[in-house]
């Protein structure tokens, strides 16, 4: 399932000299990697049921999820892998919680500054560097940092993306389009 790996993992701050994790690093390729979880599974009996979750109760026996169709299935644990929209989610007191936001393109280019062997796994430098700054901007860097995320996968092919760890409420990914959009024209991509 492993798609491409590189030799090593980079990581820019500001005012700070780079720093090269010195480890391996995969990008796997998402649908080899589920056929294979599903038949590793299957080969194990464990029963696959496809349906889509409306909802999940809780008693002292177990939990129980409620389909869309209107079946349900008996469980002494959920996982619910669906990320933060998920209609099972639900938030205890305490306020809004934090999210992480990415905004990611697949991209061809003419060239790129990385080794074939190097990934960027953050890049904290300023979106905005190299351009010209507007207090709004500058305000919107300051109070929502994002990085960089960038993976050669070729001479002419990357995929980046643009992220914020946490914020409250999730980073808005018009916002994320244009800092990455900023930060590849400033990098000459």
């Amino acid at each position: 399932a492993v798609e491409a790996t590189w030799r090593s993992a980079l990581v820019h701050t500001r005012g700070v000299p780079n720093r090269d994790l010195d480890r391996r690093y995969a990008r796997l390729h998402t649908a080899r990697f589920q056929d294979g979880a599903l038949a590793r599974v299957r080969a194990a009996g464990v029963a696959v049921q496809q349906g889509r979750a409306m909802d999940v109760t809780h008693d002292a026996d177990g939990s129980t999820v409620h389909l869309q169709d209107g079946s349900t299935l008996g469980a002494s644990v959920v996982v619910d892998a669906t990320g933060g929209a998920s209609r099972l989610l639900r938030y205890g007191r305490g306020g809004e919680p934090g999210w992480q936001v990415a905004y990611g393109q697949l991209v061809e280019v003419d060239g790129h500054p990385w080794d074939m062997g190097e990934m960027v796994l953050m890049d904290f430098r300023a979106a905005g560097e190299g351009r010209p700054r507007n207090q709004a901007w500058q305000e919107r860097e300051e109070t929502l940092p994002s990085f960089l995320y960038a993976m050669p996968l070729g001479r002419n092919l990357l995929f980046v993306e643009e992220t914020v760890l946490v914020s409250r409420p999730g980073a808005d990914m018009g916002m994320l389009a244009a800092r990455l959009g900023h930060r590849l024209r400033r990098m000459g991509i």
